[in-house]
């Protein structure tokens, strides 16, 4: 894996993972560890940004393996921190 790219760069990206982790599940759970390796992002970068998700109200609390579940999936972004960076 290369390094951290902005978070901005990567956001329509981690939208588009929650919306296929999401696509016919009842109850979808998304683990930080997938998302780094779907996206090829570092992990500590999926896990900073599923912390944002969380304080959003987009994904649940983190469990005692990391999971959290997808709480919401209208496919509305994610806001990004600091403005629009494409």
């Amino acid at each position: 894996m290369s390094g951290e790219s902005p978070d901005a760069v990567q956001w329509p990206r981690m939208d588009e993972y929650f919306d296929r982790a999401a696509d016919g599940q009842r109850t979808p759970v998304v683990h930080p560890a997938g998302a780094a390796q779907a996206l090829s992002i570092p992990q500590s970068q999926a896990e900073r940004m599923f912390f944002y998700a969380e304080t959003q109200g987009r994904l649940g609390p983190q469990q005692t393996d990391g999971s959290r579940r997808l709480l919401i999936n209208d496919r509305t972004p994610a806001p990004i921190p600091g403005g629009n960076r494409a």
